[in-house]
């Protein structure tokens, strides 16, 4: 049985949270821009990525194949991120993390993105790279607001209809290197190593 798909009423909630702080939204036009926002709040404007995590990992696309910038990151000044708090408890609710330091969230991804290239020793195609959430936040985030799941969720409250996510209650898929990959970085926060400390096989029984 599929879990239920809390990413539009994060979606909905990261956007409100930051029109509660005073900001003016307007989504950015371009491929690669679905979730990206101009924020203006006074003479301030600052172009905004939305993630969403419902199981504690963060992804971003390689912007080629040698891992040379990342979609919908380069051009923003600060990702805005809803998680769950406890992927295998949502009733535990969501915080809303504002994160600024993006040379770090770059340097992040990238670093993980040439560990894989060393190993794999060839270009990677259109590659989604997985973080996980406690590292992309970091320790200098601002907590723009903690929600709780069950509470009614009004979408028109925090967005307008042109905002709106439109997705229906499906699981996104997932790649086997994604899965191990994501399996490989858990394994080395619990065990307080270096991801690339960590090795994860598996095999398919006949």
């Amino acid at each position: 049985m599929a879990k239920a798909n809390y990413k539009p009423a994060l979606m909905a909630h990261a956007l409100g949270a930051l029109r509660a702080e005073g900001y003016e939204l307007e989504k950015k036009a371009g491929r690669g821009q679905a979730q990206n926002y101009l924020a203006t709040r006074g003479d301030e404007t600052l172009s905004v990525c939305i993630r969403t995590t419902q199981d504690g990992f963060v992804n971003f696309t390689a912007a080629d194949a040698e891992g040379n910038g990342w979609k919908g990151l380069d051009d923003a000044d600060a990702v805005v991120i809803a998680a769950l708090d406890n992927p295998e408890r949502p009733s535990d609710g969501a915080t809303i993390y504002m994160v600024s330091d993006l040379d770090r969230v770059r340097n992040l991804f990238r670093k993980e993105f040439s560990r894989v290239l060393a190993k794999r020793g060839s270009p990677i195609e259109n590659r989604t790279t997985w973080r996980l959430l406690s590292d992309v936040v970091g320790k200098d985030a601002k907590v723009l607001d903690q929600w709780d799941v069950h509470a009614d969720v009004h979408a028109d409250d925090a967005v307008d209809g042109s905002d709106a996510p439109k997705a229906e209650p499906t699981i996104a898929p997932a790649t086997v290197p994604a899965i191990l990959d994501r399996a490989r970085d858990e394994l080395a926060k619990v065990l307080n190593v270096a991801s690339d400390k960590v090795t994860v096989r598996f095999e398919v029984a006949s």
